[in-house]
């Protein structure tokens, strides 16, 4: 870790860089999208650097990125929050300098409050996460701090190397009043013919009873949370009541919170309640079972055809990108006697793919000079090229028109799919209502998910999660020009 110049660590960002060049070279993983954080900008601003270089050297690369159904993100721990991708490759990038020395400070991390930021850079990944580090969790020294961020480093990189052992040593592993009251429901139920284990888990957080599955499947039918001191010495209420209940379901548990002054109060009336929700647990599993599995619904967008012939409908065409030739060098875009030739390629952009973003216009521009990064000289030249171009702006100057065109009256949008796939923040608002409009008018009516998958497939999306922000904005115009109404999760094409 160069702790005194760049603040960067180059074998960590290379690292990364060749994880994500062979996962876009292997079919299989690159239908697994890619999120990059790291905890500085500086090692943001360098992964981002050598991706580009690469992207430069080996164009296809980009081709595949732009593929994926969700783009590759990399940014900082500042800025990373609400985020998620399939799979997150976390650089730590702190570490022992040329002498061998570390340092007790993480950045953010150190400051008040600072485990809450680790904690959303350790949970953006749905499927997979991979840290690098040149740190190891001995090297952290907790004497030399009190920040507790710092403790919770150094427990996150000791479960990164040694998986749930860690756990097991880090839980608190303390026999808790509750665990009499577990043992006494747990009685009950194996007196009524229930199979029961107590204290399920491996982490401070567990399942206090779990009632397994009559079926012999291996599963638990129902699992019991008791709210007792083993809760408040572990949790915060939001851990209590939200936060461990959800995720527990959203490994498949059925969830069922049990009262300990309920269990003083009426103990068999604690016990006629969980029985019922066995009950309910085992009906819902025969509906599960006689049902025919579940089908993928798709979309044809060749279904999605207007009936009446109105011009005034949205009309279905193939986005088109416009191919820029390779320009120049990064020292040529600055020069002089090179604005003109910058002025001409951001017409014939904004001419052939209008409306377009402002970011994706400069990326385009950029790649065609071999430039990986916006410097306030290339900022300059952009906004003298802006400045001399005929065009309108929209969405707070984000998104560029032609002077001809009237945002106000579009009505079109263009399809992707493939090598045409746009980012979804790059389609504009308005183009996004136009599809809207199109599938409302064969459809008649959807529920809102149902909408926002089929207008994500129109631009070459297989997710909902990829494009909803995005489409629910689009809705909320389409509502506001009066082409389609909301009510009950239903969205219905205005007649």
């Amino acid at each position: 870790y160069d702790k005194s110049q760049t603040r960067q660590n180059a074998a960590e960002a290379e690292a990364v860089v060749d994880e994500i060049v062979r996962r876009l070279s292997d079919e299989k993983l690159r239908k697994h999208s890619i999120g990059v954080v790291t905890f500085s900008s500086s090692q943001q601003n360098l992964i981002d650097d050598l991706l580009a270089q690469r992207f430069v050297k080996d164009p296809q690369l980009e081709v595949l990125a732009e593929q994926m159904y969700e783009p590759i993100f990399i940014k900082n721990l500042e800025n990373v929050q609400g985020d998620e991708r399939d799979v997150i490759l976390f650089s730590i990038g702190y570490g022992p300098d040329k002498n061998g020395n570390v340092s007790m400070n993480f950045g953010p991390i150190n400051k008040n409050g600072g485990w809450r930021r680790l904690n959303v850079a350790v949970s953006r990944a749905r499927h997979e996460m991979i840290v690098y580090a040149v740190l190891r969790p001995d090297q952290i020294d907790l004497s030399r701090t009190h920040a507790v961020g710092v403790a919770e480093l150094k427990n996150f990189l000791e479960f990164a190397k040694l998986g749930t052992q860690s756990l097991a040593k880090n839980s608190k592993d303390v026999v808790y009043d509750s665990d009499e009251l577990a043992g006494l429901i747990a009685d009950s139920l194996s007196k009524r013919g229930h199979r029961v284990k107590c204290r399920i888990g491996c982490s401070g957080y567990k399942v206090d009873i779990g009632i397994e599955s009559p079926d012999n499947s291996g599963r638990y039918a129902l699992g019991i949370i008791l709210d007792g001191y083993s809760g408040f010495a572990n949790s915060s209420t939001d851990d209590m009541r939200i936060t461990q209940p959800s995720v527990l379901k959203g490994l498949g548990w059925r969830i069922m919170n049990v009262h300990i002054l309920d269990w003083l109060d009426n103990p068999e009336g604690v016990i006629a309640k969980i029985e019922e929700q066995l009950s309910l647990a085992a009906e819902d599993s025969a509906d599960d079972d006689d049902a025919p599995p579940p089908q993928k619904e798709t979309y044809d967008v060749s279904a999605f055809e207007t009936e009446s012939g109105d011009d005034s409908l949205s009309t279905l065409e193939m986005f088109t990108p416009c191919i820029l030739p390779v320009s120049g060098t990064p020292d040529d875009f600055t020069a002089p006697d090179s604005m003109g030739k910058v002025f001409l390629t951001v017409s014939k952009v904004i001419e052939q793919e209008a409306p377009v973003s402002k970011t994706a216009l400069m990326k385009k521009v950029m790649a065609a000079w071999g430039i990986s990064r916006k410097s306030k000289p290339v900022l300059s030249v952009f906004d003298r090229a802006f400045a001399a171009t005929p065009h309108k702006e929209t969405e707070a100057g984000e998104m560029l028109w032609r002077a001809d065109q009237i945002p106000e009256e579009y009505s079109q949008f263009r399809a992707g799919s493939g090598d045409t796939r746009r980012r979804i923040e790059d389609i504009c608002l308005e183009e996004i209502c136009a599809a809207i409009a199109y599938v409302l008018n064969a459809q008649i009516s959807l529920p809102q998910s149902d909408l926002i998958l089929a207008v994500a497939k129109i631009f070459g999306y297989a997710r909902i999660s990829a494009v909803e922000e995005r489409v629910l904005q689009g809705i909320a115009l389409a509502e506001n020009k009066g082409l389609a109404v909301s009510k009950d999760g239903m969205i219905s094409i205005v007649s």
